[in-house]
């Protein structure tokens, strides 16, 4: 057997139970400190490192249930079957869109932005927005923009 194939199955290994580590303490953390406030950033970067598609849900839906009245911020950088389950449990779900163009174009992207009403209907708003230095307008349909 290649010596490289055994390090590299360690180094697999290593990284699943530093994961299952991973989750298991960000559990600990937030049953313990009841924040009001959870920011999970780029929950992609679980996934590429090993963690199931059950055990990101189980982790983010546990959070939601363990914030008292709290609000729980969830982004990800792919748009897969993760994110679209938890979409199905989010409140507001907002997504960006890059908008490709020359060097003259008017607009960065496109921001969609999905929320449910109290009737449980998805109500769908689509913007565009441009991005500057400092600063990003949102462009409602029409002529009015929001800076």
């Amino acid at each position: 057997m290649d010596p490289n194939l055994v390090k590299l199955r360690e180094v697999a290994s290593l990284i699943t139970e530093s994961v299952e580590e991973f989750e298991y303490n960000l559990m600990n953390v937030i049953r313990e400190s009841s924040p009001e406030v959870v920011i999970l950033d780029d929950i992609s970067v679980w996934e590429r490192l090993g963690l199931s598609t059950t055990s990101v849900l189980k982790v983010v839906l546990e959070a939601m249930h363990t914030v008292n009245k709290g609000l729980v911020y969830v982004s990800s950088s792919l748009n897969n079957q993760t994110f679209k389950r938890l979409s199905l449990y989010a409140d507001t779900s907002i997504t960006l869109e890059l908008i490709g163009g020359g060097f003259g174009k008017e607009v960065t992207g496109k921001l969609h932005i999905s929320s449910k009403s109290c009737s449980l209907e998805n109500q769908k708003t689509e913007l565009l927005y441009l991005a500057g230095d400092r600063s990003i307008k949102c462009f409602y349909p029409g002529d009015a923009s929001l800076a």
